[in-house]
């Protein structure tokens, strides 16, 4: 039995020798493809990583303020139509003004406002006239305050 398996062990790495030999004489028809795969993969961790630094550099930055942004949304709280919130935009972005939400809260910006917005000659300038869609916007904005 000792005999059998010192033979055995005497052919194994002659064979595996062999073996290793007749894999190396053969070219791998793969490498190139396997080599490619491997390049593409560094790439994307390359280009993964730097994704991930431009994001976390970004989140240390601070907030930019979006005044208009803030102007929008307000005006979604406060429930205006469409059609007012579309005026309102119009006037802060006709005039301007360096932060619209002011308009919504005092009357006396909306109507210096309405004022400048009207000497521009827009579409919707129409003075001071009782149709004017501001004047209406006016109303619902502050019911309480005289125009």
């Amino acid at each position: 039995m000792i005999q059998l398996l010192a033979q055995t062990a005497a052919r194994l790495p002659q064979q595996s020798l062999k073996g290793l030999q007749d894999r190396f004489a053969q070219p791998d028809p793969m490498a190139p493809t396997r080599i490619v795969m491997v390049l593409c993969l560094l790439a994307f961790g390359v280009l993964l990583v730097w994704l991930l630094g431009c994001l976390q550099e970004r989140r240390q930055q601070p907030a930019k303020p979006q005044p208009m942004r803030l102007y929008l949304r307000l005006q979604r709280k406060l429930r205006l139509p469409l059609r007012d919130i579309f005026y309102l935009w119009y006037l802060a972005y006709t005039t301007k003004i360096e932060n619209p939400t002011a308009i919504l809260i005092s009357s006396g910006f909306y109507d210096d406002a309405v004022a400048r917005f009207n000497k521009t000659g827009s579409i919707f300038s129409s003075g001071s006239g009782t149709t004017s869609p501001f004047n209406t916007i006016r109303k619902r904005l502050f019911p309480d305050t005289p125009s």
